[in-house]
């Protein structure tokens, strides 16, 4: 039992420290993705407010959906040139 806590602590102070950086630092796609790893992680060990379509955003996904939003972006800002 004490394993488990240690774990789920260690998630947790490892969450909070990439949500830090993600307020310190501003938005980048590498600390999303972390956050959403560890978010996947933390929710092995307790209910962390998710519900079943988070656990569909897997990395993989959200890297797809952050480039599209790029693009889309990048679209927009050559249309306005």
């Amino acid at each position: 039992m004490d394993h488990y806590r240690k774990n789920r602590q260690q998630y947790k102070d490892e969450l909070n420290k990439k949500k830090e950086t993600l307020v310190s630092e501003g938005i980048k796609e590498e600390t999303i993705l972390e956050i959403v790893e560890l978010e996947n992680e933390l929710s092995k060990y307790e209910n962390i407010g998710n519900d079943s379509s988070d656990s569909l955003l897997d990395r993989d996904s959200i890297e797809k959906a952050i480039n599209l939003i790029k693009q889309v972006d990048e679209m927009i800002d050559d249309e306005k040139s």
